[in-house]
């Protein structure tokens, strides 16, 4: 709009159009592995997608185009954008430069439509003659594409449990049912209002004052509600969860964390998927405890379960003095399991590479004390069959012999929950007790053989276990410790619940036999 007040001409705007498209899809191939959620729903790194079809408006090729090639854009564009279906998962990396694909192939099938816009010639059929579903689909799929996700999500959300097959094929009639009514009395008389279609610029004016007071509601409604009873409850002395472990009655007003948005790891802002071939300034934001100096050191390694223990060892360090350094790479446990990813089902190959940069550098620089962790139960899950215990314990003494020799304190598991304790809480204000777990239904396998087990045969240094479920249970498992919430989500500890939880990992640590430096 600005290039057209600037100078009216279709050559200048379509100019001005190709470099913002053009910039548009450099920075979404650009912010896509950084930033994939901001990239997925950002407008800067999608507005590449808008402007192709604006351009294609500017230029209208399907007018240019001989007769004799349009039905081989056509063909080319609906090869394109099948591929799309059946090829583009979550192993892949979207939009980035992958998005070009389905986007291009939309662009063709329209390129290569009939002069007069009614359908493409590959299908070689006017509109009168296509199936009458077809059409009906085609007329309400924005609608349809409003309605289908929440009418699928929040079901499940509900209830804690993936949809049936049925019930899939429900929600989606549903879907199909609410966009027809949506697109009948709601589209429909929009777009053909008089005032809209005679002053397009109250449309406009419209939808911008309906944007920003939406903005404003959502800005304002959640800090007018509390997520809290009206109950209060006495805090930690030095914030530190004190051996007896019980939850309060109900959410307290002082509760630590928002239940909205709980803390998580700051290590999780920038310092996951590292190695210690990396460069040094990127470890030295991996570094806690002690960090003036102290000569003793203590390496934390494995996925995103042992990063939610980073400040549980950070605040230990800064009392004991010592350092701690911690390697972590997403989705990778640190023993060589044939894990897929957690998200795509797919092989994860980038774990072996970071295993052996891994251990090479312990090797190099070998650390007073190693402390492992990683997701147990999930990549029980992933393997999609259960290892026995022989052969899981099998992978844990590998990777023990294959570790430097000095003393290794492994972690187990925390529980896993259904869905996040924070929700949970939320909508039990008054009663905390249906967010908990009995004790001996925290885990989906049995975590008692790696306790017992003899995992330092053959090392001059020893092997220790530190119990997750002990560190978090009593005689039920809780979400909430007095006025600490322990989860972040399903299966991470907040920030604040990892430090308030250092006292209680320390007196354990001393207790597995593994020397604290």
């Amino acid at each position: 709009m600005l290039a057209w007040r600037v100078r009216a001409s279709l050559r200048w705007v379509g100019g001005c159009l190709l470099v913002l498209t053009a910039g548009s899809f450099a920075l979404s191939v650009v912010v896509t592995p950084i930033l994939p959620s901001l990239a997925y729903y950002g407008l800067p790194t999608r507005a590449w997608q808008l402007g192709l079809g604006a351009c294609l408006a500017l230029v209208p090729l399907h007018r240019r185009m001989s007769p004799r090639f349009r039905p081989w854009a056509a063909v080319l564009g609906s090869v394109a954008v099948s591929w799309s279906i059946f090829t583009l998962d979550a192993s892949w990396a979207y939009p980035g430069w992958v998005a070009i694909v389905p986007t291009a192939g939309a662009a063709l099938l329209l390129a290569g439509g009939d002069p007069q816009w009614s359908t493409s010639t590959s299908l070689s059929a006017p509109r009168r003659s296509f199936p009458k579903v077809i059409i009906l689909l085609g007329d309400v799929s924005y609608s349809l594409y409003l309605w289908h996700w929440p009418v699928l999500v929040i079901p499940t959300l509900a209830s804690g449990q993936p949809l049936t097959v049925w019930e899939t094929l429900g929600a989606v009639a549903l879907s199909v049912l609410l966009a027809g009514l949506t697109y009948r009395y709601v589209e429909q008389p929009t777009r053909r209002a008089g005032a809209c279609s005679q002053k397009p610029w109250r449309l406009v004016s419209f939808g911008v004052v309906t944007s920003m007071v939406v903005a404003g509601v959502l800005a304002v409604v959640p800090a007018a509600f509390t997520l809290t009873s009206t109950e209060t409850v006495p805090t930690f002395v030095g914030g530190q969860i004190p051996e007896r472990l019980e939850a309060p009655r109900a959410v307290p007003l002082n509760i630590s964390d928002s239940l909205a948005s709980p803390s998580r790891a700051a290590i999780f802002s920038g310092c996951t998927d590292l190695t210690p071939t990396d460069d040094e300034a990127q470890l030295e934001r991996c570094r806690g405890g002690d960090t003036d100096g102290s000569a003793a050191s203590v390496a934390l390694i494995g996925d995103s379960h042992a990063g939610h223990l980073q400040p549980t060892l950070d605040e230990i360090g800064e009392d004991e003095g010592f350092t701690v350094d911690t390697y972590l790479r997403n989705a990778c446990p640190v023993f060589a399991a044939p894990i897929t990813h957690y998200d795509s089902g797919r092989p994860h190959p980038e774990c072996q590479p970071w295993r052996e940069d891994l251990l090479m550098g312990l090797r190099a620089v070998p650390p007073d004390v190693i402390v492992v962790s990683h997701n147990d139960a999930g990549y029980f899950d992933d393997l999609g069959v259960a290892p026995s215990v022989d052969e899981w314990l099998g992978w844990e003494r590998e990777l023990i012999n294959d570790l430097p020799d000095v003393p290794v304190l492994i972690v187990s598991e925390t529980p896993h929950w259904v869905r996040s304790p924070a929700t949970c809480l939320a909508e039990n204000l008054d009663d905390v007790a249906p967010c908990s777990l009995p004790a001996d239904g925290a885990y989906p396998f049995d975590h008692a053989a790696l306790l017992g087990a003899d995992l330092d045969a053959g090392r001059e240094s020893p092997v220790g276990v530190l119990d997750g479920h002990d560190l978090v249970c009593a005689n039920r498992c809780y979400a909430i410790a007095g006025s600490i919430l322990l989860y972040s989500d399903r299966d991470h500890l907040t920030d604040t619940g990892a430090r308030a939880l250092a006292k209680r990992f320390q007196t354990r640590w001393e207790a597995s036999g593994i020397p604290v430096p």
